[in-house]
């Protein structure tokens, strides 16, 4: 482990680097009111199953994250070689923070003895990771302003009742999977995102129930602008932009909706 700060509060952590170590970068245990602000936590690598993280808050709160660069880290296990991971922590800012090229997530918000709810996720770049910013578990978070950009998965991913969050003004584009995805995933909010040119969807709802989506924009997605699965109920799209691929054998015209309790209010040509 590069840095690692255990039950230890209000520090300021300023212009470090912690590369190249066979865990972590920087490591938060069970603190709270810390500052990591303009660091360096890239190339954080290990064969050792459940490590390789730039930066890892668990059972943390109260932390600011800010401008940071994690990249290019790398582990084996569920979220490890993430750049920035959150672990069962809550009220924490991450923000204008660098994600690119991780094994992992970019940013992930994850669960474990409790939940990591009401985090603040905004203005970061992330691009070129295992998947962008993904949330499991995870409760009443605001998620504004990211670019997610260039992942192996999808560009935004709620999972596993990711429940009661709100995204505004993101971007998922050129992802090999969808820009937005939901799943099993309730009562969150979409408004204003935009998702183009991604290898999927620009909008995946799979057992997805109570979910607003409006005035979101989809552009040119190899498959439709939204899919909603069967098993999802009680979604409600209004004034979204749908724009049709360029390229004839893609289906980007429209909606994919197998629910029959989804309220729709469908595009005319060229949006609103």
């Amino acid at each position: 482990t590069g840095i690692e700060l255990v039950e230890s509060d209000t520090n300021t952590l300023a212009g470090n680097s912690a590369d190249s170590n066979t865990r972590y970068g920087f490591y938060l245990d069970k603190s709270s009111g810390d500052s990591l602000l303009f660091n360096s936590a890239s190339w954080n690598q290990t064969p050792e199953v459940g490590y390789g993280f730039g930066i890892q808050l668990v059972n943390s709160k109260n932390n600011v994250i800010r401008g940071n660069t994690a990249n290019a880290n790398a582990g084996s296990g569920t979220g490890a070689g993430s750049g920035i991971y959150l672990l069962s922590a809550t009220d924490n800012v991450i923000e204008s923070n660098v994600a690119a090229s991780n094994v992992g997530f970019g940013i992930g918000l994850w669960s474990a003895s409790s939940g990591s709810d009401t985090n603040t996720v905004t203005g970061n770049a992330v691009s070129g990771n295992g998947a962008g910013i993904y949330l499991d578990a995870a409760l009443s978070n605001t998620v504004t302003n990211n670019t997610s950009l260039n992942n192996s998965l999808d560009g935004f991913s709620l999972n596993s009742s990711s429940n009661s969050n709100t995204l505004t003004n993101n971007t998922g584009s050129n992802n090999s999977s969808a820009g937005f995805s939901l799943s099993a995933s309730s009562n969150n909010t979409l408004t204003n995102n935009t998702t183009s040119n991604n290898s999927s969807v620009g909008f995946s709802l799979s057992s997805a129930s109570n979910n607003a989506l409006p005035q979101n924009t989809a552009d040119s997605n190899a498959s439709y602008a939204c899919s909603i699965g069967g098993s999802s109920s009680s979604d409600t799209f209004t004034k979204n932009v749908f724009v049709p691929s360029p390229y004839a054998s893609y289906k980007d015209s429209g909606v994919w909706n197998a629910s029959t309790v989804t309220t729709l209010v469908p595009p005319t040509p060229g949006g609103s």
